[in-house]
């Protein structure tokens, strides 16, 4: 999507992608001209950002945010106790010492797979 940032007699700032490209026109329609060239405006990134704020997130934005981190923390979880299932398949852990962390484990995984269907 396209957005004029900024605009000076026959040159424009296009936001495209969100790059700032120059384009400059040049049309003399009674001779059938019509060219435009595009090109990377060169400015400094913070002068840009200061004059056109990003615009705030919208509920959705947030609410999806949410969502991704309790299942990167969610995730976390399950990466920190990996040894233990690792220690139960070697036989280090007996079944009975390992059923908790398998219950937690399982629980955290089917958070994982509701969250991620509330993202689609």
């Amino acid at each position: 999507m396209e957005k004029i940032i900024h605009r000076q007699d026959n040159t424009f700032v296009i936001e495209h992608n969100g790059m700032p490209y120059h384009l400059t026109s040049a049309a003399e329609p009674e001779r059938g001209i019509y060219a435009a060239t595009l090109d990377l405006y060169k400015t400094d990134k913070t002068e840009f950002e200061e004059e056109y704020p990003p615009e705030p997130p919208t509920p959705e934005e947030i609410r999806k945010a949410g969502i991704l981190a309790e299942i990167a923390e969610l995730k976390k979880f399950l990466t920190d106790t990996d040894y233990r299932a690792i220690k139960h398949f070697e036989g280090f852990l007996t079944e009975e010492e390992y059923e908790p962390y398998k219950q937690e484990r399982k629980k955290a995984r089917d958070k994982i797979k509701a969250l991620e269907a509330e993202l689609i």
